[in-house]
């Protein structure tokens, strides 16, 4: 069985680390006239230093970064029940200013209450569909017309 070596991990934690021992390593073990072909390309120990500094700077800058939305964002989370708070109150204070059946509440977002009064055709549907149901429900509750038996 084969055991993957650990110190050529993928994960950012890893590369991190691979970058600053190798920039430490071009520093101090080698001499800054030595040359190294990197890819074909011949370069000198503290030219490849400097590229594992560039190369882990976007590491650190993300990371950072990260640090920072995380922070970011617990606050927001803080702030979220404060705000939704205040956005009630406002909601509430315009409701109270415009009236709640008023379509101007429109304008901020918010819904206006509607008329809960059927107009008279909706009342006549209604009216008419109630008809059909209990004209059906009666028809189901008489007991079926049994024919005189025969003599």
């Amino acid at each position: 069985m084969t055991r993957k070596n650990s110190n050529r991990s993928r994960s950012p934690k890893s590369i991190k680390a691979r970058l600053v021992a190798l920039a430490k390593g071009l520093r101090t073990s080698l001499k800054p006239t030595d040359v190294l072909d990197l890819g074909g390309n011949l370069t000198p120990a503290p030219q490849a230093a400097s590229g594992c500094d560039q190369r882990l700077q976007v590491f650190t800058d993300t990371d950072d970064a990260k640090g920072a939305w995380k922070e970011q964002l617990q606050a927001r989370e803080a702030a979220t029940p404060e705000t939704l708070a205040w956005i009630e109150m406002l909601e509430a204070a315009l409701k109270a200013k415009l009236k709640a059946r008023n379509v101007a509440l429109e304008n901020f977002g918010v819904t206006p209450k509607t008329s809960t009064e059927r107009s008279a055709a909706d009342k006549a549907a209604s009216a008419a569909k109630a008809t059909v149901t209990r004209g059906k429900k009666k028809a189901e509750q008489q007991p079926p017309t049994t024919p005189p038996a025969a003599k």
